[in-house]
């Protein structure tokens, strides 16, 4: 280092003005108290995202008894493929990005072509999926604007506070967004 320049480290503490002497104080901070005193609405939300977030258990989630299974008692031993759950799961890996329709009609063109072939259905190999990952998806409810989703502090709402539309639709199904896990 040059005579004439300064340890990068001395720069610091004198930009910050750190006194070597003075005790650092400890923060001791709880999140309930916390989240009892924001004033901000966006505050306190976040707050709750962490608090929810900090109580999550596999038993209290969203997952379906046989994926908590699968997860709690996940098999180590190698799992056997017959050729047409490889080939399907290749498809379905290759095309899981598009829309449905493109799985379901080049397995169609594919059986077509190969009259001996018997490819899973798309839902068989999602379950297939499953089964051999346990990854699979969570669905929850969201604002047909994508503005949020109705999940931990929003769960219970029936208005979307960030776009203005005022109603939640009945039958809902249709404005889901999945989260893998």
């Amino acid at each position: 280092m040059d005579m004439n320049e300064q340890d990068p480290d001395s720069l610091v503490a004198d930009h910050m003005n750190i006194d070597e002497n003075v005790d650092m104080i400890e923060l001791n901070l709880n999140l309930n108290d916390l989240v009892k005193s924001a004033t901000l609405e966006s505050i306190k939300i976040s707050l709750d995202f962490i608090q929810e977030l900090k109580a999550a258990l596999l038993d209290n989630g969203h997952l379906a008894p046989e994926v908590l299974s699968w997860l709690k008692n996940s098999p180590s031993n190698t799992i056997d493929l017959t050729a047409s759950e490889q080939f399907s799961l290749e498809l379905f890996f290759w095309t899981h990005n598009s829309p449905q329709h493109v799985y379901t009609s080049v397995k169609k063109v594919i059986e077509q072509q190969y009259s001996q072939s018997e490819l899973l259905s798309l839902e068989k190999v999602k379950q297939l999926t499953v089964e051999i990952t346990g990854v699979s998806p969570i669905t929850d409810d969201m604002c047909i604007n994508s503005c949020i989703a109705f999940t931990s502090p929003y769960k219970a709402l029936s208005e979307w506070p960030v776009c203005g539309v005022t109603v939640r639709p009945k039958g809902w199904g249709n404005f889901t967004f999945k989260v893998i896990t």
